[in-house]
């Protein structure tokens, strides 16, 4: 019986390693906006709110609840944000961040 829980502790463990490996390519779309204007910042946009959907679920599913909490506000407050916007507002910038900082805490920790 004790393998069988190890076994499944070292399989989560290569799944939490295979998340953890895609954070550097969804904290570059997270940050896009950050430096995107004009009609740029509208697919900046789109593909952070991307970003912060594959994060949200998967992080919270693996233990990462700050990473999936940041992650879910982030994509919340850049789906409230009106068409044609030239510049990022100040929550999104503050929700951009959080969940770019919550990431780098999870590939300092688990990296």
């Amino acid at each position: 019986m004790m393998m069988q829980g190890h076994g499944f502790e070292s399989a989560l463990d290569r799944i939490r390693q295979r998340f953890v490996a895609t954070l550097p390519a969804q904290r570059a779309a997270l940050a896009g906006p950050l430096s995107a204007r004009g009609a740029a910042l509208a697919q900046a946009r789109q593909e952070a709110i991307e970003a912060a959907h594959r994060i949200s679920g998967t992080a919270e599913t693996l233990g990462f609840a700050d990473l999936g909490d940041a992650a879910r506000s982030c994509e919340l407050t850049l789906c409230e944000t009106p068409p044609g916007a030239k510049k990022a507002r100040p929550a999104e910038i503050d929700a951009l961040r959080n969940v770019i900082v919550s990431a780098d805490i999870v590939l300092h920790d688990f990296g």
